[in-house]
């Protein structure tokens, strides 16, 4: 507490400061004058512990235990004989995204995974990072704080965050970042530019299949990828464009990358410590896989997404490109005509952030679309959102006067820890993945990537729904 006050610019209120207040140094003042003096003292005393304790509580968790127990994981050991230690062959990616949201990361480091699987070579697992500069903790953004970086083992815990690969793949369990730096002091890198004439139409599949010639045609046992432009091997361009990047759909709904994806137990445990709310008759110990019987997720985003969704609109960009997986009921693509034609603006305006009335129209249709395709009726609703409660206040009256529901409960409902409240994010695409019907927002990668998930999961293609 003393340094905190000391750099607010008050050294004469610490504790063992050898500078005192004492009546006697204010003679000239009257007696009321010295009693309002020490009471307006005492209140910015005050005010200054309650601004002291605000700015403690904001303060992040660091993770160190999941990144303490990365670091020992069995596989990090230089002894290991081939194809792991000193002589084994690894890739990682040094020029992976960062200071993006969770579904921008889990995409790209889905794909990264993939290629090193394919390559031979041993994956290097990395960290959801915000800030790399190691000297700091946690960063301030969008008027709060978040942790610079949080370990992958606090979202996920199958073959992508160090767990062993089926024996059919023969695959080591990936590495440690810190294990990379031990054993491979010089290691081969390969810089790229993914906008580059002879890459940048590529799809996705001979994208991965060009990055896996270069890694397999380099010697030496360590590769890092890495770019002087600053971009990531799978950039945004890529992800947007569902010509480009729908031919790898087969091959990595089949990788052990997906197929074998776990969510961490603490991600696991925002679902379980909720399950009161989100669906009664779940207990805990359920396989993460088993499906929420007659529930329908919906993904809203909010906030600051009305902003990006006037982007979207300026762009003309079409759904995310997992979202226009051919063989999903809805395929929504923007009319034709400029950014400002009444038609344009409509489209995005309906589907990307969409008003409580169609919101609940479309639930009502997809409920209808469900009970007829399956004779069955959805009956509970779990909202993924960061919108503002008085909103969720408006749209669930709005939805309980159309229909009978068991349970209508959003992200905001939700008790969360300070380390689950950093993964929550994850835990909702845990329930969009579950849910026996999706319905999302066809440009977020959290929709996406839950989309993609369950495609691993066998989840029928007429059970994803869009806006």
């Amino acid at each position: 507490m003393l340094v905190r006050w000391m750099e607010l610019g008050f050294p004469y209120l610490a504790v063992g400061s050898r500078k005192r207040w004492k009546l006697n140094q204010f003679p000239s003042l009257t007696r009321r004058s010295k009693i309002l003096g020490i009471a307006a003292a005492s209140v910015a005393f005050l005010l200054i512990y309650a601004n002291s304790w605000r700015l403690h509580a904001e303060i992040p968790p660091t993770y160190r235990a999941w990144h303490e127990e990365e670091l020992v994981l069995p596989q990090n050991d230089p002894a290991l004989p081939y194809p792991q230690g000193r002589t084994g062959k690894y890739v990682r990616v040094a020029n992976h995204v960062s200071k993006l949201g969770w579904g921008n990361v889990m995409q790209e480091m889905i794909l990264n995974a993939h290629m090193a699987l394919k390559s031979g070579r041993t994956f290097v697992f990395y960290n959801y990072t915000w800030d790399s500069d190691a000297r700091r903790d946690y960063v301030r953004y969008s008027n709060n704080y978040t942790p610079s970086r949080i370990p992958i083992s606090a979202f996920a815990k199958g073959p992508i965050a160090g767990r062993p690969f089926p024996p059919q793949h023969r695959a080591p369990p990936a590495v440690s970042w810190e294990f990379f730096d031990e054993v491979c002091e010089q290691p081969a890198r390969i810089d790229i530019d993914p906008q580059a004439a002879e890459v940048s139409s590529m799809s996705a599949a001979s994208l991965v299949d060009y990055y896996v010639s270069m890694v397999q045609g380099v010697e030496s046992r360590c590769v890092e990828f890495v770019s002087h432009v600053g971009k990531e091997v799978f950039d945004y361009t890529l992800f947007g464009d569902g010509s480009r990047l729908l031919d790898i759909w087969d091959e990595l709904v089949s990788s052990p990358i997906l197929t074998e994806w776990m969510w961490s137990d603490l991600v696991v445990s925002v679902v379980e410590d909720n399950y009161a709310l989100i669906h009664p008759m779940a207990q805990r110990g359920w396989s993460q896989r088993e499906p929420l019987p007659g529930s329908l997720a919906l993904h809203i985003r909010h906030g600051d997404y009305a902003r990006h969704c006037q982007y979207l609109l300026k762009h003309r960009a079409p759904f995310h490109g997992y979202n226009q997986y051919e063989r999903y009921p809805d395929r929504f693509f923007p009319p034709p005509g400029g950014q400002y034609d009444e038609d344009v603006v409509a489209f995005y305006d309906l589907h990307c952030v969409p008003e409580i009335p169609y919101m609940v129209k479309r639930v009502m249709e997809v409920r209808r679309d469900h009970a007829r395709w399956t004779g069955r009726t959805l009956d509970r609703i779990y909202i993924l959102t960061n919108a503002n409660r008085e909103w969720l206040y408006e749209l669930k009256a709005a939805l309980r006067t159309r229909a009978g529901w068991h349970s209508i409960v959003s992200s905001r409902d939700l008790t969360l820890t300070a380390e689950q409240k950093f993964v929550a994010q994850a835990a909702d695409m845990m329930i969009a993945t579950r849910a026996e019907v999706f319905l999302g927002n066809g440009w977020s990668s959290l929709t996406a990537n839950s989309n993609l998930l369950r495609a691993a999961a066998h989840r029928r293609p007429n059970t994803t729904r869009f806006w």
